[in-house]
């Protein structure tokens, strides 16, 4: 096992996810990639190709949830000696959006990029959803009190179950209509 990365310069290894999650319905694409055979160690968990979508202007819709709120959690799950794991982002998405509320009332599979929080400019990707079974998006409205304060806006979760957290570094193409 190559555990070379465990040693971090102080400053270089912030925590949390991004605000910016990249979401689109598994129906939508025409390829989509997966990782290579290993070559390396970690080469089983890493997508270097890029998802193709189906239509030439179409691409990943942007979610955007308040920046303190995003985190992204790993279970493992299966009977005993299994490896798949449950992947969940939870955060929060201020105001009311007719377009989330509408998709939040839709049963779709989605493939997801969640972006990690990155000093050097370019940010790592974690991808939920595959294409043999993709990830759920759920939420909820919360309206906060009048007097009491509170939020008003969606709870968000989304969540996968798959072989492994995903590295992927392809291209991310996003939405032109």
């Amino acid at each position: 096992m190559d555990t070379s990365d465990y040693t971090i310069t102080a400053g270089k290894n912030p925590t949390g996810i991004a605000r910016r999650i990249y979401i689109k319905e598994i129906d939508k694409f025409d390829t989509i990639a997966t990782p290579s055979a290993s070559a390396s160690p970690g080469d089983t968990v890493k997508i270097t190709g890029t998802h193709t979508f189906t239509a030439a202007n179409d691409g990943f819709q942007i979610l955007y949830l308040h920046e303190n709120t995003p985190e992204i959690e790993t279970e493992v799950v299966g009977e005993d000696g299994s490896t798949n794991i449950t992947c969940t982002v939870q955060g929060f998405h201020p105001n009311w959006n007719a377009a989330l509320e509408e998709e939040l009332r839709e049963d779709k599979s989605y493939i997801v990029l969640v972006e990690r929080i990155c000093d050097n400019g370019t940010p790592t990707h974690f991808q939920l959803g595959t294409e043999c079974l993709g990830a759920k998006l759920k939420g909820m409205l919360k309206s906060g009190k009048t007097k009491e304060g509170g939020r008003f806006g969606f709870e968000v979760m989304i969540e996968s179950t798959q072989a492994a957290l995903y590295e992927y570094s392809g291209d991310v193409t996003l939405n032109s209509n």
